[in-house]
């Protein structure tokens, strides 16, 4: 991978916090969904006012081993470059088409064909989105040559407890479209709850894994 390719880390990599936000989220990637360089300032702003890599570096030391780092990813848009699916705790962002203007639409299937999901069907009516199978890349509304199509605002999906290792595991979805406001602060409540726990502090996968409901 090309150097100007790698996905945007935020903090040093000695440090026991590791933020992976990717170059969508620093307004240097066409597919960044909107308002996601917003989000990341959010996110950044949440972590430094809960104090998270202070008081990690008071539980872990200030180099602790790589795999008891708390590991934070954002990625702007579906195609997920900063890896949320193996992070500790992760927002992908996601925007939701639909026809806005069907007297424009012109059944032309291009949509349909800028799906990679398949997730369109282009009818008599014109497209008929699957809920199930998008995950609102924004493909279809750039694809488009009629503008006929509109996006809902940008929501995230809340993701915890991806690993790698011995026990790999891909992170568990927590809380499906939230949006802009909401997402910082669930991940912050979630944060708090780890870090208030007494004791010698276990690596985030592990205690997810214990805390998670079944």
């Amino acid at each position: 991978m090309s150097r100007d390719k790698k996905p945007a880390a935020s903090f040093s990599e000695a440090a026991p916090l590791l933020c992976n936000f990717c170059r969508g989220a620093e307004g240097g990637c066409k597919n960044a969904l909107p308002a996601s360089g917003e989000l990341a300032r959010a996110l950044r702003q949440t972590l430094e006012r809960e104090r998270v890599g202070e008081r990690l570096t008071r539980r872990l030391g200030e180099r602790p081993l790589h795999h008891k780092k708390l590991k934070v990813s954002l990625a702007a848009c579906p195609n997920c470059c900063s890896q949320p699916q193996i992070a500790d705790l992760a927002l992908v962002a996601g925007a939701y088409p639909r026809l806005a203007r069907p007297a424009d639409c012109t059944g032309c299937g291009s949509c349909a064909a800028a799906c990679p999901d398949g997730a369109i069907e282009v009818g008599e009516d014109g497209p008929v989105f699957d809920p199930q199978r998008c995950l609102g890349c924004n493909n279809c509304s750039r694809a488009c040559p009629e503008e006929c199509l509109e996006l809902s605002p940008t929501v995230y999906n809340f993701l915890a407890g991806g690993r790698l290792g011995r026990r790999p595991r891909l992170a568990e979805e927590v809380l499906p479209g939230a949006p802009a406001p909401q997402a910082p602060q669930a991940l912050a409540a979630l944060l708090r709850e780890y870090l208030e726990q007494g004791g010698e502090l276990p690596r985030f996968a592990d205690w997810w894994g214990k805390r998670a409901p079944k």
